[in-house]
């Protein structure tokens, strides 16, 4: 038995070993579960492929680790953290995950990469993690989105003669810090004017707007596609005035484009991990000292698979579209989202969408597909 390094609610992770070769060759030989090499690995590729773990270990104290379930012991999957040539002044540390295809669907590798992901801040001397994805690798890049990272670009790749080109996701040690809610966390803001043109001046959160100054804030109307609209429950105190049901939103972050600020609060508060392209611009509207941004997103998404953002979101539902465009103001986050609601065309187009389906039509707001 080897040390376990890491543990997190279900999954216990620990060095591989050459016992494990028969388990990984129930992924490493299987040619949809490796799709993002593109071919699946003969015995003696997989052989190499643990050997190069086990050398990793000895040589730099990590690399892919074996990810079992606590429940029974069985290993699924790989994840750990690896050195990584992105054509960098020097090599990155990257989170890397890759599991059976049986257990795709149930947010283990969103689990095991997060544990990584805090384990390389507090143990490795670096200021950003990385996670190297195939850009059709939709549900490795919505693995990486959950753990607060985003794509900064794209790089080539050498593996076997060829280029591969791959999107490059990272996540600073700033926001780490303040995703994860540890001491020296800080949110800042960038500030505008009325007419949202920037002012190259930033106020750090609860800190007090200048006169004449605003910050921008993203809301994100999210549908079922069949009518129903989700609403999130603040779990913040407030006044009994206050109505604690409201749509998934929350600041721009400084230096964070308005999609962006979007896709994260949307992610953070339900766990839904949604491309920027998914995110549909709606309007922009100001009230108080704040700009904001709404976004239509279309994702059909169980209650049950939501998770929730500790201090902010502590539970979900669905309402439907009539009655949301109906709900009075104690029951509403504001009239002023009723208001969008009636003047967007697009969202007016939910409360239809199943009967458009039914005669044939066509509809310009497609859900998100299904992570794989």
């Amino acid at each position: 038995m080897t040390t376990e390094i890491l543990r997190t609610q279900r999954l216990a992770l620990r060095q591989l070993t050459q016992d494990d070769l028969p388990a990984l060759c129930e992924t490493l030989q299987d040619a949809q579960a490796m799709a993002a090499w593109g071919h699946a690995f003969s015995l003696d590729e997989a052989r190499a492929w643990l050997d190069k773990q086990l050398r990793r270990y000895r040589e730099t104290g990590m690399g892919l680790w074996a990810v079992c379930r606590r429940e029974d012991g069985r290993l699924i999957g790989q994840c750990g953290v690896t050195w990584q040539d992105v054509g960098a002044a020097s090599p990155v540390a990257e989170v890397g995950y890759l599991f059976a295809r049986a257990y795709w669907h149930r947010g283990y590798a969103a689990e095991a990469a997060r544990a990584c992901r805090d384990w390389a801040f507090e143990h490795l001397w670096v200021d950003e993690v990385y996670s190297l994805i195939r850009p059709m690798n939709r549900a490795s890049r919505h693995v990486a989105i959950r753990n607060g990272m985003r794509c900064e670009g794209q790089f080539l790749k050498e593996y076997r003669g060829q280029a591969l080109v791959h999107d490059l996701y990272a996540i600073t040690r700033r926001e780490w810090l303040r995703v994860t809610g540890r001491p020296g966390a800080s949110e800042a803001w960038d500030l505008m004017d009325a007419e949202r043109r920037p002012i190259a001046r930033t106020v750090l959160r609860r800190g007090r707007l200048p006169a004449g100054c605003y910050h921008l804030g993203v809301r994100v109307i999210v549908s079922d596609g069949e009518g129903n609209v989700l609403l999130v429950h603040s779990a913040k105190r407030r006044s009994p005035r206050a109505c604690a049901w409201e749509c998934p939103g929350g600041a721009v972050l400084s230096g964070e484009s308005s999609v962006r600020a979007a896709q994260r609060e949307l992610c953070e508060e339900t766990g839904i991990a949604l491309d920027e392209e998914d995110f549909h611009f709606l309007t922009a509207t100001t009230s108080g000292s704040c700009h904001h941004d709404s976004y239509l997103a279309v994702k059909k998404t169980p209650l049950r698979a939501l998770t929730f953002q500790p201090g902010e979101t502590d539970r979900a539902e669905w309402v439907p579209y009539r009655e949301f465009e109906a709900m009075p103001a104690g029951r509403m986050p504001a009239p002023k989202i009723r208001r969008m609601v009636r003047q967007s065309p697009a969202l007016a187009q939910l409360a239809g969408l199943r009967g458009a389906a039914r005669r044939g039509e066509k509809s310009t707001c497609k859900p998100a597909q299904d992570d794989v």
